[in-house]
């Protein structure tokens, strides 16, 4: 695992840690998407200008744990509004899970251990200015039912991060959390249409959390589709 913060491109970084952490540099601060263990917290500084906001693509810890790490280091943590209960107290949501007898296969014992420091909720279809960037939120459930994409400009490209939406042309990272229930696969017809939103979008990048940048995003999304 690395170190270092990659370069992608102009003002664009990727750390590998649990998952890809990407920071973008806009005229008026950072935005990180994704926080992993944390791990690139400790040299952002390396990369990052200004005030610093991290975006949480959906709850998985394996992407939103490390946000601790980052709003440590002055770094504003803002989440889809979806995915709320389970990043600021997760203690009463697995009070409350029914662990015996259940037929709820979802992955929120996935959850986070501990509440995250989100100061800051976006909803779907909303538009912002972070950082001097333009993001715009896009609900693309899949992995959960609250996983939102993030389509930024920058350097005159259409970024989209988009979490663990599709990992490669025809792939998705991991199937397991497609499974909402004991006999059906209800996560695959969320990625099916979370695929379409995307294309509808027009990006000009792809960069997952779970796999490598691509840059011909109508070919890996149909062919996700079409695997689906």
């Amino acid at each position: 695992m690395s170190a270092a913060w990659e370069p992608l491109g102009p003002d664009l970084w990727r750390y590998p840690d649990s998952c890809m952490v990407y920071a973008l540099r806009g005229p008026e601060g950072t935005v990180v998407v994704n926080a992993g263990t944390g791990l690139g917290a400790a040299t952002l500084g390396a990369v990052a200008r200004g005030p610093v906001t991290v975006l949480l693509t959906h709850h998985f810890r394996d992407h939103s744990d490390g946000a601790l790490a980052f709003a440590a280091a002055g770094a504003t943590v803002l989440a889809p509004v979806w995915e709320r209960e389970y990043l600021l107290d997760p203690e009463q949501h697995f009070r409350e899970r029914q662990t015996w007898n259940s037929y709820d296969n979802r992955w929120d014992r996935f959850a986070p251990v501990r509440p995250l420091p989100v100061t800051g909720w976006l909803h779907d279809w909303e538009k912002r200015t972070i950082g001097g960037l333009e993001v715009e939120v896009i609900p693309t459930p899949g992995a959960t039912t609250g996983a939102v994409s993030y389509l930024v400009m920058l350097g005159g490209k259409r970024l989209a991060f988009v979490g663990e939406t599709i990992a490669a042309p025809g792939r998705v990272p991991r199937l397991a959390p497609l499974q909402y229930d004991y006999n059906d696969l209800n996560g695959a017809v969320n990625v099916w249409h979370s695929c379409r939103r995307l294309l509808k979008a027009r990006p000009d990048r792809l960069l997952p959390s779970m796999g490598e940048p691509m840059d011909d995003p109508a070919t890996p999304l149909h062919a996700t589709r079409e695997a689906l």
